[in-house]
């Protein structure tokens, strides 16, 4: 692991204004050679956009994964799209989740082909093998919602449906993982304050998650939430 979280602030400065100037962190330049890595992989346009030019300076094949915002919404920023241009001649791969995605990778100045390839991120549920989660008499059973606190990610739709669940089983508890600048309306639903259990922080969703038995993920639109997708691969839930 490779960080500047840590470091003495003038070491934490001196990088910063070489990335200034040169569009890289020294620092990253010795974990390149440490490691003899072989490809410099961007998870997010955003990194992408930080790190096409350490690539190209390490002579090194560059491959980014789009996830959504970062390719949309940077499309709306003049300094973000001109960045993308140029890293979109430079790079050699790019990942997307979908065919809507990859056109809009396309319009926004990819060369169409192969340099764009979708690679779905869902699960194969016919692969899964089906197991019967039963509690026992009137335990406790615990969901767990996560995600910021903003519209998109339907919090709000979460919680409603969540109430209609705990008016026919009471036994049901909620544990809400949230940050972000709606936790008050989010916060304002009386009815429910006897079955949300605990908020708390992201850093600490895998603590939160040992003692729920099911992620709830109400997103607005379609979304790969990475934290319940990963937790649920590790615990099958």
């Amino acid at each position: 692991m490779h960080s500047l979280y840590g470091r003495p602030w003038w070491k934490v400065l001196h990088q910063k204004l070489h990335r200034r100037r040169h569009g890289y962190y020294p620092f990253q330049l010795q974990a390149i050679e440490e490691s003899e890595a072989k490809v410099v992989h961007s998870h997010g346009g955003n990194s992408g956009r930080r790190n096409f030019r350490l690539a190209r300076r390490m002579g090194l094949p560059h491959c980014v994964s789009f996830y959504g915002a970062d390719i949309w919404k940077g499309a709306l920023n003049p300094e973000c799209l001109a960045d993308y241009r140029e890293m979109f001649q430079t790079s050699a791969l790019f990942l997307v989740e979908g065919a809507a995605m990859r056109d809009k990778v396309v319009s926004l100045g990819c060369p169409p082909g192969k340099k764009v390839q979708i690679q779905h991120l869902g699960i194969r549920p016919e692969q899964i093998v089906f197991r019967n989660r039963v509690v026992e008499g009137e335990a406790e059973i615990h969901v767990l919602m996560a995600g910021r606190a903003i519209e998109k990610k339907g919090h709000l739709c979460g919680l409603q449906a969540f109430h209609r669940v705990a008016s026919r089983h009471p036994q049901a508890r909620l544990t809400i993982m949230t940050w972000g600048d709606k936790v008050d309306r989010v916060d304002r639903i009386d009815r429910l304050k006897d079955y949300v259990v605990e908020w708390g922080p992201w850093r600490i969703g895998s603590k939160l998650s040992d003692n729920c038995h099911t992620p709830k993920v109400p997103p607005v639109h379609a979304a790969m939430p990475s934290l319940p997708e990963s937790q649920c691969a590790c615990r099958q839930w």
